[in-house]
């Protein structure tokens, strides 16, 4: 009988031990994938920083500004859009003394037959110089009989931070709108020359920004 309860407490303390081994192991199983996944993690995160500071910052495209016009002679500048297109002349239209650089617009065309010259397609701008005793633009507009029996749409605008006139003409084959100012005895016309009403419509805006763009220096 003491045999046998040897037995027992030896078989008791052997399965002791295995319990114990068997613990060790799923605990050190457990440990070990657990510094397995947290190692994972780890490198991943590294990865994705890695990639993160690697990868180049897309640049914006960069806006391209408007060019401008200078006139040194006459003292006034002003932006015109992109792709209109800055000519010295155009075929028809008379010299270009006191004149800026025609802008013309990209679908312009012009003709000299029947009526003479006219645009049948687009518009051009342009800024004319001329001298006056006219002190204001209001002066100016009211002392010629021309304007005061033609023009139409007339308005008060302020350009440059002077007083300005502005007004629509159709008159033959002439369509154009224009603003004027009188400064330092110099009569300032910013002009734009037409096709048809369609086409002022189109490019009301286009001559809106030019005139606001305008600087006396």
């Amino acid at each position: 009988m003491m045999k046998k309860l040897q037995n027992a407490q030896g078989f008791s303390v052997v399965e002791a031990l295995l319990v114990l081994v068997i613990l060790g192991l799923i605990g050190f199983s457990g440990w070990f994938v657990w510094q397995s996944k947290a190692k994972t993690e780890k490198s991943l995160d590294a990865a994705k920083q890695s990639s993160a500071l690697a990868a180049p910052t897309p640049e914006k495209p960069k806006k391209q500004n408007n060019p401008i016009y200078t006139s040194t002679d006459h003292g006034y500048s002003f932006e015109y859009p992109l792709s209109w297109e800055a000519a010295n002349e155009v075929d028809g239209f008379g010299n270009n003394v006191g004149r800026s650089p025609i802008i013309k617009s990209p679908d312009l065309a012009t003709s000299d037959e029947g009526i003479g010259f006219h645009l049948t397609a687009g518009a051009m701008m342009y800024v004319s110089t001329s001298s006056t005793t006219a002190a204001t633009a209001s002066q100016y507009f009211q002392e010629n009989n021309f304007l005061v029996q033609v023009a139409r749409n007339k308005e008060a605008v302020t350009v440059s931070g002077e007083d300005a006139i502005r007004y629509t003409l159709g008159y033959e084959s002439s369509r154009y709108i224009t603003t004027m100012l009188v400064k330092g005895g110099t009569l300032y016309e910013i002009n734009m020359h037409y096709a048809d009403q369609t086409v002022l419509d189109s490019y009301r805006a286009n001559y809106d920004a030019l005139v606001a763009s305008f600087k006396l220096d």
